[in-house]
């Protein structure tokens, strides 16, 4: 394996360049003032949504495991004799429907055997793909946080788990042992193992991830896509000998590739008969450190204080949309007949400063506000787009901080609230009618999802100017909505809020009950709210067909 530098590996992991617009003076900034925009909302649904698109990422990876998850000695009120308790009370806020461990690059260094049975028992050993870049990201692995305590805390939050095999330094055989020490019954030879270890029930985990990104030279034993197919097709053999019901995933493209749809086309013609689900990875940001310093240090000096970056960020989500159109395009036209796959997104997020973000992380009210528009994206390709986990849940480009300095939520965490608490199941078709940013992909000011539930609307409204408020016509078409709606918003005066330690809940969820003044004429439902500057609000109201 050839030795991997700090800054060639970051370049290799799927940061892409929004815009080559960057300059090193902050934009001047406007003068505030009101914008108008109209919504228009259809009754009949789209698709559903699947609640799997909430799903989480744990890896052994800086704070992310190992002084975040697990910090086990820190006290003795711990669960699981290792995680803290207001952590588990964050992690439990976010509803997550998913969770994917052991990673990420991680995955493909490591044997799950080292991870189970009594801790003081258990390996120490090299954390093979993160100590190329440092022991701050890739700290010794003592294994004490492993299969059994993932898979308890995933019962303890009520997520479904998702387990990624190791390809690159592993084998079938090991993976098939793995679906049986988690799914196989008690008689079983690994299925005996789960139970002397305090679980006599199996686990029944249902997605497995075959490697992870293993078409990249970045990762440990890479493959090309013709070699990946014919392990797809063994491991796939070997895993589902153990358990014929489980969901397999194989590794696609992790960000922007011109050869997209041939490296694609490989895999779903040559293996497509043995996975269920393409994996794809897309981390946006604005810059390119490893390929401009220069660029990097200006970013860097105006990250908070400049409202053309505020844009940028913004912007990234034109990025992410059409790579997840060209995946989706490639799902239509390269699988199997009869057997359609589906899309997991399972690593996306935004990802600024490479090495230390990695480590440990925050993200501002900017931040949290591009994740609802990368929600509401989501919604938009549910029919394909079924599986979805943000990188990463805790620490390291982590929803949630947490260290022996305390635990709090960041912006995106409290975004992942609004949406799993409110969304309903089905998305109803909008339209909207008004401003675009100022910037040149000419996204719209308003970003607006409508989703619906039974005789409940919940309109997820997204202001993404940064010093306008937003009026906002809204027409309910063949619906007659409630007058009074749930509203719930995030929003704080400065846009570049962060959560800390110093002040945990600078940024928190506001929720009251608001009156609409709502029009009616048998056909349509009307009414107008008003929307603050650089927010996310939404709206629950009864909603019933006219």
């Amino acid at each position: 394996m050839h030795q991997i530098k700090r800054r060639s590996f970051l370049a290799a992991t799927g940061a892409v360049l929004i815009s080559p617009r960057l300059t090193a003076q902050p934009a001047e900034a406007s003068q505030p003032g009101s914008l108008g925009a109209s919504v228009t909302i259809e009754r009949e649904p789209l698709h559903a949504l699947p609640r799997t698109q909430y799903g989480h990422f744990l890896e052994h990876l800086g704070r992310c495991i190992k002084g975040g998850v697990w910090a086990e000695g820190e006290s003795e009120d711990m669960f699981l004799g290792g995680i803290r308790r207001e952590l588990l009370a964050e992690m439990r806020a976010v509803k997550p429907a998913l969770i994917r461990y052991p990673g990420g690059c991680f995955a493909d260094g490591y044997h799950w055997r080292d991870g189970i049975g009594p801790r003081s028992q258990r390996p120490l050993r090299k954390n093979l793909a993160w100590s190329r870049l440092g022991q701050k990201l890739g700290p010794e692995e003592d294994n004490h946080f492993g299969t059994d305590e993932f898979l308890r805390l995933c019962e303890e939050l009520g997520a479904e788990p998702q387990l990624t095999a190791n390809v690159g330094s592993g084998t079938a055989a090991e993976a098939a042992a793995w679906v049986e020490y988690t799914n196989g019954p008690k008689d079983s030879k690994w299925g005996s193992e789960r139970v002397k270890n305090g679980h006599p029930e199996p686990y029944q985990v249902k997605y497995w991830f075959i490697g992870n990104e293993i078409l990249g030279w970045h990762e440990l034993g890479w493959q090309k896509p013709v070699q990946y197919v014919e392990t797809l097709k063994r491991y796939a053999q070997a895993m589902r000998r153990v358990d014929p019901g489980i969901k397999l995933l194989a590794s696609g493209t992790f960000g922007p590739n011109p050869n997209h749809a041939e490296i694609h086309q490989t895999l779903l013609q040559g293996a497509g008969d043995h996975f269920d689900y393409l994996s794809v990875h897309l981390y946006a940001t604005e810059w390119v450190a490893p390929r401009n310093l220069w660029r990097y240090q200006i970013l860097n000096r105006q990250r908070r204080p400049s409202r053309g970056l505020y844009y940028e960020i913004m912007a990234a989500l034109s990025v992410q949309q059409q790579y997840l159109e060209d995946c989706i395009s490639d799902l239509r036209q390269f699988s199997p007949a009869g057997k359609p796959i589906k899309l997991s997104f399972d690593e996306w997020n935004l990802w600024y400063r490479g090495y230390s973000d990695l480590y440990q992380s925050n993200f501002n009210l900017r931040d949290g506000l591009w994740v609802a528009s990368a929600l509401n994206l989501h919604h938009r390709y549910a029919q394909e787009l079924e599986l979805a986990n943000i990188s990463q849940m805790v620490n390291c480009l982590g929803l949630i901080v947490s260290t022996n300095q305390g635990t709090f939520p960041t912006a995106s965490a409290l975004v992942f609230r609004i949406y799993t608490e409110n969304v309903g199941d089905e998305l109803l078709p909008s339209q909207v009618d008004g401003p675009a940013l100022p910037h040149p992909t000419g996204l719209p000011v308003l970003d607006v999802s409508a989703t619906r539930q039974g005789d409940t609307l919940a309109l997820f409204l997204v202001n993404r100017h940064l010093d306008a408020e937003v009026s906002s016509r809204c027409t309910c078409q063949g619906l007659q909505v409630g007058t009074v709606a749930k509203r719930v918003e995030l929003h704080h005066p400065d846009a570049f809020k962060y959560n800390t330690y110093a002040d945990p809940r600078a940024l928190r969820i506001s929720e009251r009950s608001e009156t609409l003044k709502v029009e009616s004429d048998g056909a349509a439902s009307r009414f107008s709210v008003q929307l603050p500057a650089h927010s996310l609000t939404c709206l629950v109201l009864e909603a019933k067909n006219l």
